[in-house]
Order: structure tokens, then sequence, then C-alpha cells
């Protein structure tokens, strides 16, 4: 549920920032939940696009529209419509993701958005998986629509930049959950999850990404953060991992 949390909070601070409510373009609409979590206000107008279009997504959810959409071929919207696009829990069934974000890339108008999320893991696991969940989609072993694709923060954030837009921010939805138990009730407990997720979202369950298309788009290659900067950034992110485990491992020994 954080990622609609999320998602909805990021839509709600464009509208404000912009001073007007949004065009928005979500991708893979299913039933229409996110909009249930976005804040009327910041919204003119919402598209859904899905392989399965629901009715339900129109009838309930109040959506404008919603068009059936292969997102491995142009999307059927015109150029720079949107101010936001939203993808959760998408990406990770497309064959080539780095092809569905120049289109959404595309669709944005600029100073626009892209908002999207997905599980995620460390580069060098994320290859492996994807590797082999390949050679399982090749054997007949996952149907096409399975998870083919696995964006670990340093992927999402190449896709990006190849397609146009600034990766503003990129954050973990949360590194340790303990589901059934008390503490996840707690307003703490998400917070320091999500302290922790921030500083290493590799290791955050889920990818959060937005980035804004702010230009029109070139072909000047963008570095990635090298050096001291992610070198202090890990042993921060350390630290927070030290304490959350020992912060954990004193909880469960006092309340044993």
């Amino acid at each position: 549920m954080l990622r609609y949390w999320w998602t909805a909070q990021a839509i709600a601070r464009e509208s404000k920032r912009q001073g007007r409510p949004l065009a928005i373009v979500e991708l893979g609409s299913e039933r229409g939940w996110m909009k249930q979590f976005t804040p009327p206000e910041a919204v003119a107008s919402w598209t859904g696009l899905d392989w399965n279009p629901r009715a339900e997504a129109v009838s309930v959810a109040g959506y404008d529209v919603v068009h059936q959409a292969n997102f491995d071929v142009t999307l059927p919207l015109p150029d720079t419509c949107a101010d936001v696009v939203i993808s959760s829990h998408v990406f990770e069934h497309l064959p080539r993701p780095g092809f569905t974000i120049a289109e959404v890339s595309r669709i944005l108008k600029p100073g626009g958005i892209f908002l999207g999320t997905a599980p995620t893991l460390p580069q060098w696991i994320a290859r492996l998986r994807e590797k082999w969940y390949r050679k399982e989609l090749a054997a007949g072993r996952i149907v096409p629509g399975g998870h083919i694709t696995v964006l670990s923060p340093i992927r999402w954030k190449r896709l990006c930049y190849d397609t146009g837009l600034d990766v503003e921010f990129a954050t973990g939805s949360h590194t340790l959950r303990l589901t059934g138990s008390f503490l996840e009730n707690h307003h703490w407990w998400v917070r320091a999850n999500q302290f922790t997720a921030a500083l290493i979202p590799s290791l955050g369950s889920e990818c959060c990404v937005q980035a804004r298309r702010a230009a029109p788009l070139v072909d000047t290659p963008h570095s990635l953060p090298k050096g001291n900067d992610r070198r202090r950034r890990r042993i921060i992110a350390a630290a927070a991992l030290t304490a959350l485990s020992l912060t954990v491992a004193a909880i469960w020994y006092f309340t044993r």
C-alpha cells in the first residue's frame, strides 16, 4: 500500500507546485485503485491504459477513459498530453522497458513527471535474476505477462536519463517487513523502514522513482553519481541498517 500513498502524495505536491489540477495518465490501471488514493482537487483528467481494460475503472473509480494498450508498442496517446504518467508494478512485466519509458517521455509535457514503482534488487542480483527470467520465458515456463524484467535503482536511472528524464529521486519502499506484528501498525516503524530504504533503495523491496521531463529530448548522455558521494551514502546506509537491526533485536528480546 505504501506505493499508492507515495504516488498520491507526489501527485498532490506536483499539483500544488504547478498551482492547478493535472492531466494524469496511468500505465496499468486495472480496476482503478490508484485514483481512489489521490486528492480529487489535484486531478483535471485521468486516463487509464491497460492490456486488459476493466469497466469498473470508469464506472466505479471515475476514470475519464481507459484505453486498451500494449506497452511494447507505441502508446495510443498524442505527444505531450500528460502532466503526470504513473506506472505501478508494470515495468517488471515488460520485455523492452527502455522502449516503454521512451514512450512515457514522449507523452509527457515538458516539465511533467513520471512516477514509477517496481520490485527491486541490487544491480548484480537483478542482472542474474532477469537472465533467469528470460531463460524460463524462452522455455515456456513463464507465461507472457509474468515477471521477466528486474529493475535496480541504477537501471531505473539509466533508463530515465537515456530518454530525456531527469531523476529527482529514487527511494525504496521499506527495508524490513514483520507481517502480522504489532509493529506494522506504528508510524515510527514505517518511517524507520522508509528511512533505511531511502539510504539503500536496492534493498527497499520496491523502488519508487520520480523523474521529470524538463527539456526536449537530447542525445547527450548523463553520468551517474560516482566516487566519494556514492561511498558516503553506503557508509551512512550501513550505519542505518545496523541501527535498525539492533532496534529490532531489542524489541524482540524485551517483548518475548
